[in-house]
């Protein structure tokens, strides 16, 4: 039998999800992708506005979008921190294309009225949002 880690993913508003069955896990942190099976090195890194990908003991991929924050690694425990998360089954593709849209038409008519930065983070949102979407599909 195959080692399994646990997995918790705590927001500001709520603790998301606790599991002790994750065979394996896949998420963006800053610095590029990093996959994680059990056994692995002790580790703390800043998360992007990314699809978060783990499979458990049957083999079932799942998929959840973090919007940022940061993951621990550490004694087949893998704890993340997150502004927001969302499993894929519950994100309204339609509303984050229309999200998308609307940010890229703020940047793209940038007024002095237009916060770019706020603009940016919600393309970078919404973009993750459809992402996690697609990869829950394939």
């Amino acid at each position: 039998m195959e080692k399994v880690m646990q997995l918790e993913i705590v927001t500001p508003d709520k603790y998301f999800m606790k599991l002790d069955n994750v065979k394996y896990a896949y998420f963006d942190a800053l610095d590029g992708g990093i996959g994680v099976y059990a056994n692995h090195l002790p580790l703390i890194t800043a998360l992007k506005d990314a699809p978060f990908k783990y499979r458990d003991d049957k083999d079932a991929e799942h998929f959840i979008h973090l919007s940022g924050g940061f993951a621990e690694v550490m004694d087949n425990k893998i704890t993340i921190l997150s502004i927001q998360a969302e499993a894929a089954e519950d994100i309204d593709l339609d509303r984050a294309k229309a999200a998308l849209k609307r940010a890229e038409e703020r940047i793209s008519n940038f007024t002095e009225d237009v916060n770019i930065q706020r603009a940016q983070a919600a393309k970078a949102r919404a973009l993750g949002r459809i992402k996690t979407v697609e990869a829950a599909q394939k």
